[in-house]
Formats: C-alpha cells, sequence, structure tokens
C-alpha cells in the first residue's frame, strides 16, 4: 500500500510542476511511470497508458481543465 501512495504523491508532485508551465501537456509527457516508483512492466504494459491518464484526470481534477499541450497551442492560432 505504501508503494501506491508513494506513486500518487509523485504523480500530485507532477502535476502540480506541471500547472506552472504555459505548456503543461508536454511536461506531463515527460514524466515516466519509472519516476513516480512504478514499473512499465506490469499490468501487460498498459502501465505506460494508465500513468499518462492518471497524470491527465488529476490535472483536470485539480485545475478544471485539460493541460494544454504546444502543439494545440500553435493549432488554435492558425
Amino acid at each position: 500500500m505504501k508503494n501506491n501512495i508513494d506513486y500518487l504523491s509523485e504523480v500530485r508532485k507532477a502535476v502540480r510542476k506541471s500547472s506552472r508551465r504555459k505548456y503543461s501537456l508536454d511536461m506531463l509527457e515527460q514524466v515516466d511511470v519509472e519516476s513516480c516508483g512504478k514499473s512499465r512492466v506490469l499490468l501487460g504494459g498498459l502501465t505506460v497508458t494508465l500513468h499518462k491518464n492518471n497524470l491527465v484526470a488529476l490535472y483536470e481534477q485539480l485545475y478544471g481543465k485539460s493541460p494544454m499541450g504546444s502543439e494545440e497551442y500553435f493549432e488554435d492560432k492558425r
């Protein structure tokens, strides 16, 4: 259980840090599951997808909007 709590704590830190950036999604995409204390081998390869979903879902919950990536920003400016 402690391992899971530690993982969630690291996810929260990464999300809060990314929220201070203009392109939060770009930063979140760089946060790998290993840096949050989990192995990507677990769950038959689904770990990476679930991890990315966790980051985005927490960002949306904390800030009430989806994180913006630089590609989205430039698409909006066209």
